[in-house]
């Protein structure tokens, strides 16, 4: 609460801190004679409430930089890359000779005499001309390594000169020391 003053002529004082101008000071109020003196009487005024200053909001962390390879891990890293680059092609080019004993060697283990049948299969039935990789995608985290490899296969059907373009996915594990061929889609 607030406490104000009201002069004897019933008018209230505007603001609490704010005096009128024809109040008097102390000094003045002994030169003044006593009948000029106002009678004052004090009363409460309600204040009003004040809004909350407003509050500044900090600004967000910047983001966090990425964790930053060791160079073991890089050398590590590039190796794979460059391991599973050449698993992918010698995988194809063996295919394109028909060497179907050879490709299979990229196949995991489990799944090998599978493949092998279905190898033969498709070899007897058309010529591999090329596998265009358009997309890789490696992850690391996971141990073994895996990746997953998109491409375009381009082959002939045995008696066609029209060549069949087919989207491949295949998945590929890092294990045995070389990447192992485990499906394609």
């Amino acid at each position: 609460m607030l406490h104000g003053c009201v002069a004897s002529t019933g008018e209230q004082v505007k603001g609490g801190d704010e005096a009128p101008p024809e109040v008097m000071t102390k000094g003045s109020e002994e030169r003044a004679p006593s009948e000029d003196k106002p009678k004052w009487k004090v009363v409460e005024l309600e204040a009003k409430p004040t809004p909350a200053p407003a509050v500044k909001k900090s600004p967000p962390p910047p983001p966090e930089e990425p964790k930053r390879l060791t160079l073991e891990e890089a050398q590590r890293r590039r190796a794979l890359e460059r391991a599973l680059g050449d698993a992918v092609a010698d995988y194809w080019q063996l295919l394109e000779r028909r060497n179907v004993t050879k490709a299979v060697e990229y196949v995991e283990e489990a799944a090998r005499e599978a493949k092998r049948q279905e190898l033969y299969k498709y070899i007897a039935k058309k010529k591999v001309n090329s596998f265009d990789v358009e997309h890789t995608e490696i992850d690391y985290a996971k141990d073994p390594a895996s990746a997953t490899i998109s491409g375009t296969l381009t082959d002939f059907a045995r008696d066609s000169v029209a060549p069949d373009r087919s989207e491949l996915k295949q998945f590929w594990i890092y294990a045995e020391g070389g990447w192992r061929l485990i499906r394609e889609e």
